[in-house]
């Protein structure tokens, strides 16, 4: 069981914005565990996505970064 939710905020480990879960799903051969698809706005206001392993995201620790359109 993933300690992340759909809808969580999320931030890469290695840094990066702030990114919400959009789908989670289990690795059938459990090599690599739960694959985390995350969307989040680039400074160009652009909708991005990608996935990640879930070793990869963690919470943030800080406060939400303020959206600014």
């Amino acid at each position: 069981m993933s300690k992340f939710a759909s809808g969580d905020v999320v931030t890469l480990k290695s840094g990066g914005p702030n990114m919400t879960i959009k789908h989670m799903e289990e690795d059938l051969g459990d090599v690599i565990g739960v694959q985390i698809t995350c969307t989040w706005f680039d400074k160009s206001k652009e909708l991005q996505h990608a996935i990640f392993g879930e070793n990869m995201i963690e919470k943030p620790s800080g406060p939400p970064m303020p959206f600014s359109v």
